[in-house]
């Protein structure tokens, strides 16, 4: 059968369609993957196609191309169905790498799920309690750098082992969507600084009750020779409003840290209703920090603009 893969809108491989492209592989089945630009390959004849959509803001075009393919589109993601999951069969198998030649990193999940129900957040639906499905060693095979995509890592009972074997091998990595702040104490700041980060840590500061906590890890890792300015820190906005996430932002660039903005979209609609905010100086805003996170005069001209009335005026870009 000849097969089409359609990554909709992932931002890095996309592990599910990986899997799919092995068990086909194994079956004999011709694979190809679609990306972006290449939509326009779509209707090129295929026996059978998956698309998988990640965010629900792009809901309405994904719908629109799978009512053009037909009853042969297959879909998934969390962008069209929060419970959608790859069978049993396809679960199991290894990602193939080689239908995005540009990945030199493995890629997997060591755990599923959170511990905590966030009211911002899409696991807890998605994913239910966590719970252990790999270990680093199974996904990072004989690559040299690893993306874990784990929600919360440190919450694993026994996630020493891990970061033990990371760190006896030299694996440079990255869990990049962010480790637990409320979780990083002395032991575990200790083993996590004796990995190799690529690009860095990763925290998440999403509401006023974490800020000590995010504080007392920054300082944990210092302790063990963790420079505060390799560390970024998500910091959700737009949920709690102006007050909270202005609060959150410039404690982060006190400590010395890399604050990232990350604004909030409803999960059923992908509204992002940037409560509390000017919206134009919400959207430039963001704009900029996505294109020049470190800048000076960026984050300069953002404090002057929110401290003068949250006026529209122009942010300077360099």
């Amino acid at each position: 059968m000849k097969i089409k893969l359609i990554d909709f809108d992932s931002k890095i491989p996309n592990l599910a369609l990986m899997r799919l492209s092995s068990y086909h592989k194994a079956n004999g089945d011709k694979v190809s993957l679609l990306r972006g630009s290449q939509f326009a390959e779509l209707f090129d004849a295929a026996d059978k196609y998956y698309l998988s959509c990640i965010f629900s803001w792009n809901k309405k075009m994904a719908l629109y191309t799978i009512r053009q393919l037909g009853e042969k589109c297959i879909v998934g993601g969390t962008g069209l169905d929060i419970t959608s999951i790859l069978p049993a069969e396809v679960e199991q198998k290894q990602p193939d790498y080689s239908i995005y030649p540009d990945c030199d990193y493995a890629l997997g999940f060591i755990s599923r799920g959170c511990i905590h129900k966030c009211p911002w957040c899409v696991v807890p639906r998605k994913e239910g309690g966590l719970k252990r499905v790999a270990t680093a060693q199974e996904i990072t095979g004989n690559r040299k750098r690893t993306i874990f995509i784990d929600n919360n890592f440190l919450a694993l009972p026994d996630y020493e082992k891990d970061l033990r074997w990371l760190a006896k091998n030299k694996i440079a990595i990255d869990f990049n969507q962010g480790l637990d702040a409320r979780l990083v104490d002395d032991e575990a700041a200790h083993l996590l600084a004796q990995c190799t980060w690529r690009p860095g840590i990763r925290l998440s500061l999403d509401s006023d009750g974490m800020i000590g906590q995010v504080k007392k890890a920054i300082d944990n890792f210092a302790k063990y020779g963790i420079n505060p300015n390799t560390i970024r820190v998500y910091a959700l906005i737009g949920f709690s409003g102006l007050e909270s996430d202005l609060e959150r932002l410039f404690k982060i660039r006190e400590w010395g840290a890399v604050p990232f903005p990350m604004g909030f979209r409803d999960i059923d609609t992908g509204d992002e209703p940037a409560k509390g905010w000017n919206k134009a100086v919400y959207k430039k805003f963001r704009r900029l920090i996505l294109r020049i996170p470190c800048s000076k005069s960026v984050w300069n001209d953002f404090r002057a603009v929110v401290m003068d009335g949250v006026s529209t005026r122009s942010f300077s870009v360099c």
